[in-house]
């Protein structure tokens, strides 16, 4: 690879080719180094472009609260109605198998934010395009960056090369929101919901789903590995009831993009995590990052390799009503078969630096709820 500051561009890819046997890590700077000089202007849109995606979310809170306060171009009245229209006509799209838009996700910004990072996809054994799959994305990290990258956008082209016709899970809170919820449903978004999951596996489609969630998210932090995973039968319970292959999934370096401040069981803060992921499904973190023109503070992740491995599918027999006996063989099996995938490939793609430089040992696997 390339080394830093002069790395050519590296799309997502898919691929079943062997795995490289000793990446090199992509170190940032010093802390407290200013990056305003000596940067290459590719690398300085690569950064734009993932400020902006970054801060999607609360650039359409912030203008639509303008917009409805001024009352732009008679914004109001248009927003209104398209709340009227998903309320009333419109009712849950995103449990009937959304309405994704090729070109939304193949739009150019999308290409720069890969190659950021950069962002890419290998697969150890081709999927049958005739069975319904659950792929059962980890780590959730902050926001899911490599599920994102690799299943969400497509400037390259990788969604076909993958094989299926998919959907990507999230929470439903997503989905309540006008406008917003067109555009991630045209990325591919659907609701993680048990009849979402009903109707995409139903019709013979597949599922992406980040099996840790809001949980998981509260244990992302550069160097461990501290899944969810005992806690999600659910999902077991639906490749069973539909007969799906199950496709363990694990990204590299996603849990290394931003740091978080410290928050361990008992403190005041994850209390407030805890309670806030209760009331909203999502958890609040408070993230360690970088800046646009230094590397020491600021909300935008660090420039980190994301390899997504997509393991050998489990067969799952086809059980329409489980027993909960049923239910935690079929986990176990799951269970050992991330543990395997994960300590496959762990040495290749583990990441022996931090963000500045610093030497950092291989996380364990471990299992936390």
């Amino acid at each position: 690879m390339p080394k830093a500051g002069k790395r050519a561009a590296s799309p997502a890819k898919v691929s079943g080719e062997a795995l490289p046997t000793s990446p090199e890590p992509v170190v940032e700077h010093p802390p407290y180094t200013c990056s305003c000089v000596q940067v290459p202007c590719k690398r300085r849109v690569e950064m734009a472009s993932v400020a902006v995606v970054v801060s999607l979310i609360a650039v359409y809170f912030v203008l639509t609260a303008l917009a409805l306060w001024f009352d732009f171009l008679y914004f109001r009245v248009v927003f209104l109605a398209l709340v009227a229209w998903q309320i009333l006509l419109d009712r849950s799209p995103e449990t009937r198998g959304g309405r994704p838009v090729s070109w939304v996700r193949r739009i150019p910004l999308f290409q720069h934010v890969i190659d950021y990072f950069p962002i890419e996809m290998v697969v150890e054994e081709p999927l049958d395009a005739s069975k319904p799959h659950i792929i059962a994305a980890h780590p959730h990290g902050i926001i899911g960056v490599g599920v994102i990258g690799n299943f969400a956008y497509d400037p390259s082209g990788q969604v076909a090369r993958i094989g299926l016709d998919y959907r990507v899970c999230t929470v439903g809170i997503h989905f309540q929101l006008p406008l917003w919820r067109e555009f991630i449903m045209a990325l591919g978004f659907v609701d993680v919901s048990r009849a979402s999951l009903n109707y995409l596996l139903g019709s013979g489609r597949s599922a992406v789903v980040v099996l840790g969630g809001a949980q998981e998210a509260l244990e992302a932090k550069p160097g461990v590995c501290r899944l969810v995973v005992e806690k999600r039968r659910g999902i077991i319970r639906m490749a069973l009831a539909h007969g799906a292959r199950l496709v363990p999934c694990y990204t590299w370096g996603e849990n290394e993009l931003w740091g978080q401040v410290d928050n361990p069981e008992g403190s005041w803060l994850r209390w407030g995590q805890e309670a806030f992921k209760t009331l909203f499904k999502w958890s609040p973190v408070v993230i360690v990052g970088r800046g646009m023109f230094q590397y020491s503070v600021g909300i935008l992740p660090f420039r980190r390799r994301l390899t997504t491995v997509l393991g050998k599918p489990l067969e799952m027999p086809r059980i329409e009503s489980p027993t909960r006996e049923q239910i935690e063989e079929h986990q176990k099996r799951y269970i050992e078969a991330l543990q395997a995938l994960y300590e496959r490939h762990n040495s290749r793609l583990h990441e022996e630096t931090d963000p500045q430089g610093r030497r950092v040992s291989r996380a364990t696997f471990e299992i936390v709820a």
